[in-house]
């Protein structure tokens, strides 16, 4: 065994191979997944959250506000209708060492554990975030 740390050596090194050879296999997979538990979300306040297309559009409702948020991965990016255009999902990306979708920024509710990374925010907490901001909920 090593005394070296290889953590975010390991880290660094799927980042590189995900951005040179794609992963797109393993990111679509995570984006349905990530998607699958959204929908779980379903009557949690009384809001709606449903499939509306198959296993690829969700759609989600607030009160008399709807919207549909997709994975694009010819693009490898959510999307969210805001009224004939779509919206890309800003503050996510995928790690593709852990094969899951998580926050661009750190989670200030989390606090971190001494000597390990900071934890990033839940990208199902990024998903409702942004679909709250095309529909004008201010959530902040």
């Amino acid at each position: 065994m090593s005394k070296y740390d290889r953590a975010e050596a390991e880290a660094l090194i799927a980042r590189a191979a995900a951005a040179t050879r794609g992963f797109s296999g393993p990111m679509a997979a995570a984006a349905k997944e990530l998607l699958e538990a959204l929908v779980e979300l379903n009557g949690f306040c009384d809001c709606s959250i449903d499939w509306a297309d198959s296993d690829k559009v969700v759609e989600i409702q607030f009160g008399s506000k709807a919207t549909w948020l997709a994975y694009r991965p010819a693009d490898r990016q959510f999307v969210v209708q805001n009224g004939e255009s779509l919206v890309t999902v800003a503050g996510l990306r995928f790690d593709p060492s852990a094969a899951r979708w998580e926050g661009v920024a750190d989670d200030a509710y989390l606090v971190p554990t001494p000597g390990q990374p900071r934890i990033k925010r839940a990208a199902i907490a990024v998903l409702i975030e942004n679909v709250c901001t095309v529909l004008g909920i201010n959530v902040a």
